[in-house]
């Protein structure tokens, strides 16, 4: 699977240069999942699951393009983060994901006394 992008939750200026509900930070997330071979204690499939949180600053000081709050979609917040965020900071993210996954898939460490 590839990682999905979501806006939690966006801060609002209740008024900015005469407008209404101007959105000037993103709460995001990125995550992924994946199967892999073995099952669970219940006979389900076992699935690695990885996440990263963030939040993103957003240049409100010309709002001229501005679109009023109750027009903002989804996929507009996420065009937002990612003309803010470089395509390292994504990359980087989302490469964040992938470890966490491969880390339950095989971890890197283990546990346990080494006299019993």
């Amino acid at each position: 699977m590839a990682a999905q992008w979501d806006i939690l939750n966006c801060n609002v200026l209740k008024v900015k240069d005469g407008r209404e509900r101007v959105i000037f930070r993103l709460h995001w997330n990125c995550t992924d999942s994946r199967e892999y071979p073995g099952v669970g204690p219940d006979g389900e499939q076992l699935v690695a699951h990885g996440s990263i949180i963030g939040t993103c600053a957003l240049d409100i000081s010309d709002i001229q393009d501005f679109t009023p709050y109750a027009e903002v979609t989804k996929e507009q917040a996420l065009e937002w983060l990612f003309s803010v965020m470089t395509v390292e900071q994504k990359a980087k993210s989302e490469a964040h994901v992938e470890q966490q996954i491969l880390n339950q898939i095989d971890p890197p460490t283990e546990s346990g006394l080494p006299w019993s």
